[in-house]
């Protein structure tokens, strides 16, 4: 995340900051964005507004982690190609799709006048190609960007951060 602040010169935070400020997160263990999100929007809006903020948040799979799904009828997450038995078989429905809690996190971020870019890593942009745009529309941006290496991922932060600091 982008906050704008005077600390570091105004450039991103780094890893050791965000991981100090999501710790106090619990997780399910699968891909909690909604959570993380609402997460991210608490500490930005805790902090003094000089420029711009945004919201970089890349993934691996399809947001869930939401205990209040249920396993029975919702679209549950899984890799390509399984079967996808995850969710009523265990009775679990920390895999269950939350796309609906997702988008609205995101559209709360926007509201506050947070935009969140999303970058999707290998699997998760061809599975979930439009969950993704989904969330980048909530997000206020046009598309995702699709990622299947590292060397993807620098070159879409690079391209996220020029817009950014135009």
């Amino acid at each position: 995340w982008y906050d704008g602040s005077s600390a570091g010169n105004g450039i991103f935070n780094t890893g050791a900051a965000i991981s100090s400020n999501l710790m106090p997160m619990t997780t399910c263990g699968g891909t909690p964005v909604a959570e993380t999100l609402l997460n991210m929007r608490d500490y930005l809006l805790g902090r003094p507004r000089e420029n711009p903020r945004i919201i970089m948040i890349a993934t691996d799979g399809a947001p869930n982690c939401n205990l209040g799904l249920n396993p029975y009828t919702c679209d549950c997450t899984c890799f390509s190609g399984e079967d996808c038995a995850l969710c009523y078989e265990s009775n679990f429905p920390a895999n269950c799709l939350d796309d609906l809690r997702t988008y609205a996190a995101l559209d709360a971020l926007r509201s506050d006048g947070i935009k969140t870019y999303v970058i999707a890593m290998s699997w998760a942009a061809v599975d979930w190609g439009e969950v993704m745009r989904e969330m980048a529309g909530h997000g206020g941006t046009e598309n995702f960007y699709a990622a299947e290496s590292p060397e993807d991922v620098q070159a879409m932060f690079d391209t996220i951060t020029s817009l950014v600091s135009e």
